[in-house]
């Protein structure tokens, strides 16, 4: 069965981030049978390309910077549904989100949430959320919880 998930991996590339010379960022993973789908991303900050071998970790591919055939958000939108493109433009969505809507449509997980912006006010987590219904229909729903959520 496959399923999807966001996980985070480190790139070489140097960006200080609250005294953390690392930069991470976020990929989106196809699992099947609990294996990641093998894959290549870039890096949103170099542009240098990984090839994601498991659950948080990548190899780096040398000399193989920006390659055209690694998908981006113009790919994707050739895909979906206009309502959606609107939606996720208008929050300013990241690749995995995009990606996750594909997934979900492409594999018809109805009822599936999408995470599309947050924000942090007063000790309260503000999560804006996309339940996809079908390929052309979706809702869209606020969760408000207080806390902190770390991210890895």
């Amino acid at each position: 069965m496959k399923d999807f998930l966001i996980h985070q991996i480190d790139c070489s590339c140097i960006l200080q981030v609250k005294g953390d010379p690392r930069f991470r960022f976020k990929v989106f993973s196809i699992l099947e049978n609990d294996k990641v789908q093998q894959k290549f991303v870039s890096c949103p900050n170099c542009g240098v390309t990984h090839k994601i071998v498991e659950i948080g970790k990548s190899n780096i591919i040398r000399s193989k910077e920006d390659l055209k055939s690694i998908i981006k958000i113009d790919d994707i939108k050739k895909s979906l549904n206009q309502r959606f493109i609107d939606v996720l433009e208008e929050n300013n969505c990241d690749l995995t989100v995009w990606e996750q809507v594909k997934f979900i449509i492409e594999n018809e997980m109805w009822g599936k949430h999408v995470h599309i912006s947050f924000d942090y006010v007063d000790d309260v987590n503000i999560i804006k959320i996309m339940k996809i219904i079908s390929s052309t229909i979706f809702t869209i729903d606020n969760l408000e919880f207080e806390g902190v959520i770390k991210n890895d």
